[in-house]
């Protein structure tokens, strides 16, 4: 269900959206067990059906293939994620995405383009739909490929020996309150970063958004009146 032309797109545009195996019935007891988790706070690996989501081998398979390795590792295991609604007045997409439009991995475009791939697969696997007024995320594809061939021309090769890492950072203006102050991500195009059209990640429930957060994206406010719901894996 994971294509090579789904594959190309991730390497050329940093992110997409793909189907799973998953039967509606396994669906309804993810979000059970979502809604459970958020409403008593409990430990998610404590829960023997949100063990039993995460460790669906569909994901193990998907994060091969975007690693490009012959073996895989579960390294970070996120909480269910939730994009709860937003309080009206709600903030002008363009400010948005200017307050919001950050990085999350520092790589070079040499990492991504190893074998094995030097980056982390992220899938992003939603228990509900994720319609565009419901705090899709927002993407700027094809971001990460000038922001990393930028990263592998301007650091010294001891700090590439880092790479890859979760380094938070930003377009400009960066606040002082930033915790990367005052490194930022540099406009590389005529148009700034902050001017740029982002696009939504819409999916339907059951769907997985493999992202490279080596490239652009931002948090976005969700105007329904339901939570955005999430499981998201790193490998």
């Amino acid at each position: 269900m994971f294509t090579d032309a789904q594959l190309a797109q991730y390497e050329e545009q940093g992110a997409v959206t793909i189907d799973t195996p998953f039967t509606p019935e396994e669906l309804d007891r993810a979000e059970a067990v979502w809604d459970r988790l958020k409403q008593n706070g409990g430990a998610p690996y404590d829960d023997p059906d949100y063990i039993e989501v995460v460790q669906h081998p569909y994901f193990e398979e998907v994060a091969k293939k975007v690693l490009r390795a012959e073996a895989v590792h579960l390294w970070w295991g996120l909480a269910p994620h939730e994009r709860a609604p937003a309080e009206p007045p709600y903030t002008d997409p363009r400010d948005q995405w200017a307050q919001g439009c950050h990085i999350d991995i520092q790589a070079t475009w040499d990492d991504f383009e190893a074998t094995p791939r030097r980056m982390r697969a992220e899938l992003w696997f939603w228990v509900n739909d994720v319609p565009e007024h419901r705090g899709a995320m927002r993407i700027l594809p094809g971001s990460h490929r000038p922001i990393m061939e930028h990263w592998g021309r301007v650091l010294h090769p001891d700090h590439k020996t880092q790479l890859p890492r979760v380094h938070g950072l930003r377009p400009q203006p960066v606040p002082q309150t930033a915790a990367a102050y005052p490194e930022y991500v540099p406009d590389m195009g005529d148009t700034p970063w902050i001017e740029c059209e982002p696009t939504a990640a819409v999916a339907q429930r059951g769907q997985i958004l493999i992202l490279c957060s080596a490239g652009l994206h931002s948090a976005w406010q969700n105007q329904d009146d339901v939570p955005r719901k999430a499981m998201g894996t790193s490998w």
